[in-house]
């Protein structure tokens, strides 16, 4: 994702956690790209 932001020009991004192992937002934030959310999900490997 910050791969992605970054090859767009977007150099900040904010994180929105609720608890560990949860799924997390991360947006940018500029305002011409304000309408992009990534939802991430975490898996976990045992």
């Amino acid at each position: 994702i910050l791969r992605v932001y970054k090859q767009d020009g977007i150099d900040e991004v904010a994180f929105s956690f609720t608890e560990p192992l949860r799924l997390f937002l991360v947006n940018p934030l500029t305002d011409k790209q304000s309408e992009i959310i990534n939802l991430v999900t975490p898996i976990k490997v045992y």
